[in-house]
């Protein structure tokens, strides 16, 4: 969750020609709690443009593979605060697959996100005491289809 506040609004925004009919301009936006976003790379035609996305399903959705002007995805990376990546910081890793799962004590949904060289990291439930998922399911994955490309597969395996 992001939040904006009136006095960050740019009323003059400096790259004027970059923004869409109906759109706001931010000096910057919170975060008041530490809980991993998402940078999203996503394209439309021939444009790229960033999203930062605060939730899983705000962009898991995207198909890779679109032609013309249909939104498509690009690539993921998982911003993660210290509490999830095992670390004193912050960090930002590229994203490789999301596993979605249920905490069965608490009946919640939480997610487990795999990262380079088998590195996973587990969002627990609201509420959980165990940390522990079950009934997992693959909700993302990205697979390498060129030195400078990746493809999202849109589709649990």
């Amino acid at each position: 969750m992001f939040q904006t506040l009136e006095g960050a609004e740019l009323t003059s925004p400096p790259f004027r020609h970059y923004e869409a009919a109906g759109s706001q301009s931010w000096a910057y936006v919170l975060q008041p709690i530490d809980i991993p976003w998402f940078h999203v790379r996503v394209g439309v035609g021939s444009d790229t443009r960033v999203v930062f996305a605060s939730h899983v399903s705000n962009w898991v959705h995207l198909p890779q593979e679109a032609r013309g002007d249909t939104l498509r995805l690009i690539d993921v990376r998982l911003v993660s605060p210290g509490w999830l990546n095992g670390t004193a910081d912050w960090m930002m890793e590229p994203l490789e697959e999301v596993l979605e799962g249920v905490d069965e004590a608490s009946g919640e949904v939480g997610w487990i996100f795999l990262i380079g060289l088998g590195r996973r990291y587990v969002q627990p439930a609201v509420g959980s005491t165990s940390g522990e998922l079950t009934r997992l399911k693959r909700i993302f994955r990205i697979r390498p289809v060129g030195p400078f490309e990746a493809r999202a597969s849109d589709t649990v395996q």
